[in-house]
């Protein structure tokens, strides 16, 4: 399935499109190739990667999130154990708000398989952190 924030009725919440369906099958080649062509982790990440693997993994999740127009627009920084995303700036459309959302409920769910408490605050305008302990 997949989101689309643009097309709906007006007064409905949102809309799904449904197509015909292909005749091919989906193989596991097809995803992993796929997969390719999403951005680097050290690409999305400011500083260092953190060595540690649970951050890792979080970050990973992180990466693998769904965006529109697949445009990855979120950017990552780990600080003192936290870890800091944030939508790179001047993205068309406005849909990075969507993609924030979805990020940040990847980070948090993913962080929960390692991490006794994790939250999210606002850390600046337009930078949320995820605590974890």
């Amino acid at each position: 399935s997949c989101w689309n924030a643009g097309i709906r009725e007006e007064g409905s919440p949102a809309g799904i499109i449904l197509g015909k369906e292909d005749s091919g099958k989906v193989t596991l080649n097809d995803v992993l190739t796929g997969m390719g062509r999403r951005k680097e982790l050290k690409s999305l990440v400011e500083g260092p990667l953190p060595k540690d693997e649970r951050l890792l993994q979080i970050l990973e999740s992180c990466r693998l999130a769904p965006s529109s127009m697949n445009r990855q627009p979120w950017r990552f920084n780990v600080q003192n154990g936290d870890l800091y995303i944030w939508t790179k700036g001047n993205v068309i459309g406005g849909g990075h708000w969507i993609d924030l959302g979805i990020v940040l409920s990847h980070a948090y769910i993913t962080a929960l398989e390692f991490f006794s408490k994790v939250s999210i605050e606002k850390a600046a305008r337009d930078k949320y952190r995820v605590i974890m302990s």
